[in-house]
């Protein structure tokens, strides 16, 4: 009897015991030991919830997270002697009451939707030794302030904003999704990728640069407070969904554009002015694709006028088919583990539009833009000279946006100038028929003076130009004057050979080495009966065939394109 009460405190000891330790097992998937000659478990459960498995090259990855409202989350860097190096598919996402996440010194993979909608995140620090993360990783993340990047990383860069680039910074990564304010790109960037900026409910504006040339789905997906864009015209095709659901009342769309993907401009219910950079017919050839209605629906501003009813572009691909077509987009969610697929179906009215959280490589073809316009003449001061004609109140347009262009320079943005020497800036006012008269001034017209877009530099110095129409929009440039001319050692364009359909254009970019040397530049092409160039780089598409189109600086340098027309 003894015995038997001996043996039965025993084992109630070790049972409470067991309970009073950390869980420290781990559970065995059937089959997974299958060949496993140490014996050593390959995939199991963490007292933490984290789910792991051994990868073929033998280091770790977590696979799956069992949330239960955690604050805060550590992934360990070692499991059984084994560095932990991913973070696959879909383990965190979701997880809303999650505000830290300590990732593993050693990782180098973060997957698919890995941090997905974590909507309490505000500060996430990647190790030194990622090399892969993908676009959707951080994507949903509303509340995340920062994103922090330790020293060492060769494969991605910072800027002081915390938005995360690749290593040379041509395209930009991600966004931290509580970002506010203003954001400037920097020159360079090429490609803004899947995502990156989506949810960004504080961003109030962006300036791209001009050396863009993509703007990947969904990159500004649901920034409500975003008003104002200019796609730049490296763009040639806008893709689907990049501002679906933000709060745009204008944009600017060069005439390079060829293309606007499904629901590119999807749900911006305050859409009310779009600016394009061509004339009315070049308008009717763009390639609107469904659920752009907020486009159509707006006033669109050409060159020449503004674009009636019956001559904005009709809805070319209704089933959004690509037929007779080299680009591929794709609107659905990515595949979910156990290839359940969810398809996001057309919001009802004052719901939020659908996303598309898988990013795909598309290709476009080059095209380009016609930016020349007359410009209004002005005083240097800045005062404005009154209309030779009047117009009442009622008549009255006034100005919407105003654009700057420089002849035989590589860029209308940053000038620079010898001493003595000087330039004409030509502004564009939206719409063709405003009534707005415009005015000049320079920040420092000791360093540089202005009169009419005449400018002439007068010492040492940079100034700011500006053009102010009467009814207060403006545009500027920077102009740098040196003590004198400084000669380009080279040049360089941006393609080295495009193909155009006839009839199209395209806008071909210069840049000289040094950056900032005072050469002007010439374009010629070879054969004008097939592509006209103008001094701006504009190429103009007229018949079948090739040429080549030359760059040539006032210091003798010289690039080249060459042109196919189709």
């Amino acid at each position: 009897m003894k015995k038997k009460v001996f043996a039965l405190l025993l084992a109630w000891s070790v049972f409470f015991a067991s309970m009073a330790e950390p869980i420290t097992e781990v559970k065995v998937w059937a089959g997974e030991t299958e060949g496993d000659t140490s014996e050593e478990i390959r995939r199991g459960i963490l007292p933490n919830g984290l789910t792991y498995k051994v990868k073929g090259d033998g280091t770790m990855a977590i696979i799956k997270f069992e949330f239960l409202g955690e604050k805060e989350i550590e992934v360990p860097e070692t499991i059984n002697k084994r560095p932990v190096t991913s973070i696959e598919e879909y383990v965190f996402e979701g997880c809303k009451d999650l505000e830290k996440i300590k990732l593993p010194k050693g990782l180098e993979k973060i997957g698919v939707c890995a941090f997905r909608n974590c909507d309490s995140l505000t500060e996430l620090i990647i190790p030194s030794s990622v090399t892969e993360i993908h676009e959707t990783s951080l994507s949903g993340c509303d509340n995340l302030q920062s994103i922090l990047l330790e020293d060492g990383n060769k494969k991605y860069t910072l800027d002081d904003n915390g938005i995360l680039y690749g290593r040379n910074q041509t395209y930009l990564f991600a966004c931290p999704g509580g970002k506010t304010g203003h954001v400037n790109i920097p020159e360079g960037v090429t490609r803004i990728l899947f995502v990156a900026f989506e949810d960004c409910k504080g961003l109030t504006g962006i300036t791209l640069p001009d050396s863009l040339e993509e703007i990947k789905s969904n990159a500004f997906w649901g920034c409500s407070s975003l008003e104002e864009v200019t796609i730049p015209e490296s763009v040639s095709v806008i893709w689907a969904s990049s501002f679906s659901g933000s709060g745009l009342v204008r944009v600017t769309i060069p005439s390079s554009v060829t293309r606007i993907g499904a629901s590119a401009f999807g749900y911006c219910s305050k859409l009310t002015d779009v600016f394009y950079q061509g004339t009315k017919e070049q308008w009717r050839m763009v390639e609107v694709q469904e659920g752009n209605e907020p486009i159509l629906k707006a006033v669109i501003h050409c060159t020449d006028g503004i674009v009636g009813e019956e001559e904005k572009p009709e809805d070319k691909n209704p089933d959004n088919t690509e037929e007779g077509s080299d680009f591929e987009e794709n609107t659905q969610k990515p595949q979910e583990p156990g290839g359940v697929e969810e398809i996001h179906p057309k919001p009802e009215e004052n719901e939020e539009p659908p996303k598309n959280p898988e990013n795909t490589e598309e290709n476009h073809p080059d095209s380009g833009e016609n930016t020349k316009s007359p410009q209004k003449p002005d005083t240097e001061t800045g005062n404005q000279e009154p209309s030779t004609e009047e117009a009442s109140e009622d008549s009255a347009v006034p100005a919407l946006k105003v654009e700057l262009s420089v002849k035989n320079l590589p860029s209308s943005k940053k000038i620079y100038l010898a001493k003595g020497k000087s330039q004409t800036l030509t502004a564009k006012l939206f719409p063709a028929d405003t009534t707005d008269t415009l005015a000049w001034s320079s920040s420092k017209p000791s360093v540089v003076s202005v009169k009419n877009g005449r400018i002439k530099g007068k010492k040492s110095g940079t100034a700011k130009i500006t053009a102010t129409s009467s009814s207060g929009k403006k545009a500027s440039c920077t102009v740098t004057v040196l003590s004198r001319n400084k000669k380009s050692v080279s040049v360089k364009l941006n393609k080295k050979s495009i193909t155009l359909k006839k009839g199209k254009s395209y806008y071909l970019k210069a840049s000289l080495k040094p950056a900032n040397s005072t050469d002007t530049v010439k374009w010629k092409s070879s054969d004008k009966k097939v592509a006209s160039v103008d001094s701006y780089g504009c190429i103009k598409a007229k018949k079948k065939g090739k040429t080549t189109v030359t760059v040539i600086t006032k210091n003798g340098k010289k690039a080249t394109c060459k042109v196919t027309v189709k």
